[in-house]
């Protein structure tokens, strides 16, 4: 089984092999499912992981603990790259963000060619010389708060927070800080739920502006209509197992559709498969 060294956002690097089959046990695993935030993620880090050549900025013994301390941006881009060495390019669909359009834009897109956001001097200071801990100020409200960078604890607490209230944005909000100024832990939802949209815009984009990663953005063009557009890459189903079509042959040999085939994916006679060239977006 080929195995490839990788370095992950924050500088952590290490040796990943493919997935097996076994590993992807976890989508079925009911405990496993029943598990706050990116638990299936981490498992999945945990499987193909074999070996850490360079820490980066973590103090961990043996393997990286990707369910807690581990940067979210880290283990995000390690999914891609041990996604990318086991199954190769992601091939998905799109529809059209054009107002008169919709048609499917299907894609195959090098996941191990999407470039990697590193974590700035500046983030990284924060979460190893200053405990992951960020002092910032709301622009309208004055309100004074205290976050960190992104980890897998975080997201734990986040969707914790989000099964309790709802997946809204101001729950995410509440869970993606540690404390304000005179707000008591049990009283962040509703304090977020309350902030002008100029505090809330503000916030989201400064818990965004020291996050690593990947950039996760495809340009495409649409053939059916021509328009340039920019869409986020969405981990489908498929993303974790992709399935190849299967096809039998009627009595006169010529192919049907197997019942894993969706009606969408049918051509008429004579057309061809509507498809795209990508290229990388430039956000995070």
């Amino acid at each position: 089984m080929r195995e490839q060294e990788v370095t992950l956002a924050s500088g952590l690097s290490g040796v990943i092999r493919p997935w097996k089959t076994g590993d992807l046990a976890v989508f079925t695993t009911r405990k496993m499912l029943k598990q706050p935030g990116p638990a299936i993620e981490a498992a999945l880090m945990r499987a193909a992981w074999v070996d850490t050549l360079d820490r980066g900025p973590y103090a961990f013994d043996g393997k990286p603990p990707w369910l807690t301390d581990i940067l979210s941006g880290d283990l995000q881009d390690g999914i891609r790259l041990v996604r990318a060495l086991t199954f190769g390019d992601y091939h998905t669909a799109f529809n059209c963000i054009g107002p008169v359009c919709g048609e499917p834009i299907k894609v195959g897109i090098p996941l191990d060619d999407l470039d990697s956001v590193p974590y700035s001097k500046e983030a990284l200071a924060f979460f190893t010389e200053q405990d992951n801990r960020i002092d910032w100020e709301f622009p309208d409200c004055g309100k004074k708060l205290v976050y960190g960078l992104r980890t897998g604890a975080s997201m734990k607490r986040i969707d914790l927070m989000s099964r309790e209230h709802g997946r809204h944005l101001h729950v995410s909000l509440a869970g993606s800080v540690r404390s304000v100024d005179g707000v008591r832990s049990n009283g962040l939802v509703k304090f977020m739920a309350d902030l002008s949209f100029e505090d809330s815009r503000a916030l989201e984009d400064e818990l965004e502006r020291l996050e690593g990663g990947y950039k996760d953005e495809v340009d495409l063009v649409c053939e059916a209509c021509g328009l340039e557009q920019t869409q986020m890459i969405r981990m489908k189903p498929d993303f974790f197992r992709p399935e190849k079509p299967r096809t039998t042959t009627d009595d006169d040999g010529s192919p049907k559709r197997s019942r894993r085939e969706s009606p969408s994916d049918m051509q008429p006679s004579g057309s061809q498969s509507q498809s795209t060239s990508v290229s990388i977006g430039s956000t995070v």
